[in-house]
């Protein structure tokens, strides 16, 4: 629906991609111990990682919502109130999502980690991640 595709490129506008994209790259040059991946290092990356999604997806949600929150307040058509208050629904939904998540505490499958890091490192390891 257009008010969930709209609420995410709020979002995503609003810091939402950044956050995402700045907790991959550190994970991409935290976690690696002289070129290859070990366990241990990945999963205080992952945890750091998320929390650094998360303070980034908090902040854009609230921004997107106080933007919205903000152009109510003005003579809108009727239209765009149902619009911009169903977004504002939505935003609130994704932040109560993200907030009851149990996120970075998930335990992850440790063979399938290790798979991963034994696949990853067998490719050469830091050869060809971007910096």
């Amino acid at each position: 629906p257009a008010n969930y595709n709209k609420a995410d490129s709020r979002a995503e506008g609003n810091g939402l991609s950044d956050g995402f994209r700045s907790a991959c790259h550190f994970i991409i040059k935290d976690a690696h111990l002289k070129g290859k991946l070990e366990y241990e290092p990945l999963m205080t990356a992952v945890r750091t990682a998320y929390s650094i999604f998360e303070e980034a997806s908090e902040d854009a949600f609230r921004i997107s919502i106080e933007r919205l929150e903000n152009k109510l307040r003005f003579n809108v058509t009727k239209k765009d109130e149902a619009k911009w208050t169903d977004q504002i629904k939505i935003l609130k939904v994704y932040n109560r999502t993200l907030k009851r998540s149990s996120g970075a505490s998930v335990v992850l499958d440790i063979t399938s980690v290790n798979g991963l890091i034994k696949i990853y490192n067998e490719m050469g390891g830091t050869s060809g991640v971007m910096g």
